[in-house]
C-alpha cells in the first residue's frame, strides 16, 4: 500500500469502472477498509470488485493481492490472533474482505485466510453463512468453494453442541441446499468439492435428526 491521503479523490470514485485506475483506488482506500460506517470499507470496495469480469477482476484484485502479500498476510494473522477483541462490526468488514483474499494463487495465504474464516464461523456462525451466500454467482468460483467447505467445518466441529445442532445447523442445510440441489436454483455450482461438502452436511443434519428430505427431494 502507497498511499496517505486521507480520502479517495473524487476523479477516481467518477471513474471507478477504469481498470487502469483500480490500483489507486485499493491503494487510497485501504486505510478504511475495517471502519464500519465509513463511506469507503471494505462494502464500498466488495462493490466494485463484484461487478467485474473476470478477466479484468484477476488482473486488478489478484495481482494486487501478489504484490502485497506480505501485508494482507499480516492482516490475516492479526485478526485471527484477535478476533475476540474486535466488534462484530468490524468482523463483518473483515471477513468480507478475507473471503475476496481467497482469489490469491498463493496456497499458504489461501490456507490463513481459510482458517480465519474458520475462527469467525466458529464464533458467529450465521454471519458466515450470510458470508457465504453473497458469493454464490462470484466470478471466482474458487471462493464460494472454500466458504462452503468452511461452513462445513464448523458444523463438523459443533456437531457435538446440542444447540447448535438444533438452531443452527438447519439453517446451513436450508440454505446450502436451495443453493445446490432445488428445482429452481440459479446459484448451483459445478463444482465437486462445493457439491460434496453440501452433501456431506445434509446427511450430518439427517444424522442429527434435524432435517428430513422428502421421497421428491431425493429422487
Amino acid at each position: 500500500f502507497s498511499s496517505n491521503s486521507s480520502e479517495i479523490p473524487d476523479f477516481l470514485i467518477s471513474n471507478n469502472e477504469n481498470n487502469n485506475l483500480l490500483e489507486d483506488i485499493f491503494d487510497y482506500g485501504h486505510k478504511f477498509w475495517f471502519i464500519p460506517n465509513h463511506k469507503f470499507n471494505f462494502d464500498f470496495l466488495s462493490k466494485i470488485l463484484k461487478n467485474m469480469d473476470r478477466w479484468s477482476y484477476d488482473k486488478s484484485w489478484t495481482f494486487y493481492i501478489y504484490k502485497n502479500a506480505d501485508l494482507f498476510k499480516e492482516i490475516i494473522e492479526h485478526y485471527t490472533n484477535n478476533i475476540n477483541e474486535c466488534e462484530i462490526s468490524q468482523l463483518k468488514l473483515v471477513s468480507k474482505f478475507i473471503s475476496y483474499t481467497l482469489s490469491t494463487t498463493i496456497r499458504d495465504l489461501r490456507d490463513l485466510a481459510t482458517k480465519f474464516l474458520v475462527e469467525f464461523g466458529k464464533k458467529y456462525p450465521e454471519y458466515l453463512l450470510k458470508l457465504t451466500s453473497e458469493f454464490t454467482n462470484h466470478v471466482d468460483i474458487y471462493i464460494y468453494e472454500r466458504l462452503v467447505s468452511s461452513c462445513y467445518g464448523i458444523c463438523l466441529i459443533s456437531q457435538n453442541n446440542e444447540a447448535f445442532v438444533k438452531e443452527v445447523l438447519p439453517q446451513f442445510v436450508d440454505t446450502l441446499y436451495s443453493f445446490q440441489f432445488a428445482s429452481n436454483s440459479k446459484q448451483r455450482a459445478l463444482n465437486y468439492i462445493v457439491i460434496d461438502s453440501i452433501k456431506h452436511l445434509i446427511d450430518l443434519a439427517i444424522f442429527k435428526n434435524v432435517y428430513t428430505l422428502d421421497k421428491a427431494e431425493i429422487d
